[in-house]
């Protein structure tokens, strides 16, 4: 019987490019039916890539998604690469090369491609390529024009100053660009670029619904810039990740003024690993009971939050407004006492909470865990 295969997940397995040359005989045949193969964490190097983008270019290829992050890549395989993706016969939509040796040579060559009215590509992942603010502008190009079709970009951990960022930041405010998922972790963000940033949101062309800025170091002023932003009726962020920026109490009360904004679309937020204690939770807690907020998902995992933060984060739950869904409080300095104000909190029909995380908090005793564990028999 003919093979219906069509994810093929090779991570991680030793695959040399003697064995990848072997694969693309494979892709190129009519019978082949796979769409997504990830070739991550192999040590494929340029020989491997060539041969692969050659199959690319076949019309019998099917594959829409490629994963080749954590390999050998250099400029010389992105360059092939590149020309396979501008094949009229090249299905490819989703390129991921993280954590390669790409640098700005090779990104410039891909910007290029990516402005091809045959390129496909809508989602690029270019995280910890060593790329800096060269290479950046050349794809700030890309993104002005109307041929491009990319709507996720993630440009984790590169080597971009604020001129950089700053220029992919215009790009976001043209009506050509289609960039709705934004990720910049790991990038030294500074306040001239969140500024900019913020800018941008509130820009009616922009289209970002999704922004990840973690593990930047963020001041209490770019936080209350960005709080800005999410008031705007023009921003359109609904996710928004602010993992490890250092957030204080301060930040966090700027932020949950935001949330009580009308106008504010976020309904997934993500806060963890910062230094958030009850202060910061009691504010936050004060704006899920508005009915103006839409956050529906939280994150407060590894923050510094103990029970007094709990008690009060218990009462918006019970709130009728509130609209939390999925609360996740790992590793914190909850004790029994909060196990027992949330179980109050989730016993109550007007909390909407159907998933909670409390693992790693060491203080919770057996008393505390028994406790949660009776709710499934109390609250249907």
């Amino acid at each position: 019987p003919a093979c219906k295969l069509t994810t093929l997940d090779l991570f991680i397995n030793q695959i040399s490019d003697a064995g990848v040359i072997t694969l693309t005989r494979a892709l190129t045949t009519s019978a082949c039916q796979v769409t997504s193969l990830n070739l991550g964490a192999n040590g494929i190097g340029d020989a491997g890539v060539i041969s692969l983008s050659q199959a690319l270019q076949s019309p019998a290829c099917k594959v829409t998604q490629l994963e080749l992050l954590s390999n050998q890549i250099t400029k010389e395989g992105v360059t092939a690469l590149a020309q396979a993706l501008q094949s009229s016969a090249c299905k490819v939509t989703y390129l991921d090369l993280d954590n390669n040796t790409v640098g700005d040579a090779a990104v410039i060559s891909l910007a290029q491609v990516i402005q091809s009215p045959t390129c496909k590509v809508t989602t690029l992942d270019l995280s910890s390529n060593k790329i800096t603010d060269d290479g950046v502008i050349s794809l700030t190009k890309a993104l002005w024009s109307p041929a491009c079709k990319v709507t996720a970009l993630n440009l984790t951990g590169n080597r971009m100053t604020d001129v950089g960022i700053i220029s992919l930041v215009q790009a976001l405010q043209s009506s050509a660009c289609k960039v709705t998922s934004f990720d910049l972790r790991r990038n030294q963000i500074t306040e001239a670029a969140v500024i900019s940033l913020s800018q941008a949101l509130q820009s009616p062309p922009c289209k970002v619904t999704y922004l990840d800025l973690s593990n930047n170091h963020f001041t209490e002023a770019d936080v209350f810039i960005l709080s800005q932003a999410l008031k705007s009726s023009a921003c359109k962020v609904t996710t928004l990740h602010l993992i490890d920026i250092q957030i204080t109490d301060t930040g966090i009360i700027s932020l949950s003024q935001a949330l009580q904004s009308s106008a504010c679309k976020v309904t997934t937020l993500r806060l963890d690993e910062n230094q958030i204690t009850g202060a910061g939770v009691s504010s936050l807690s004060k704006a899920l009971q508005s009915s103006a907020c839409k956050v529906t998902s939280i994150n407060l995992r590894v923050n510094q939050i103990a029970d007094a933060g709990v008690i009060s984060l218990s009462q918006a739950l019970q709130s009728s407004a509130c609209k939390v869904t999925t609360l996740n409080l790992m590793k914190n300095q909850i004790t029994d006492c909060g196990v027992s104000s949330l179980s109050q909190a989730l016993q109550s029909s007007a909390c909407k909470v159907f998933s909670l995380y409390l693992n790693d908090n060491p203080q919770i005793t057996d008393d505390g865990r028994k406790c949660l564990r009776s709710l499934k028999y109390k609250k249907p």
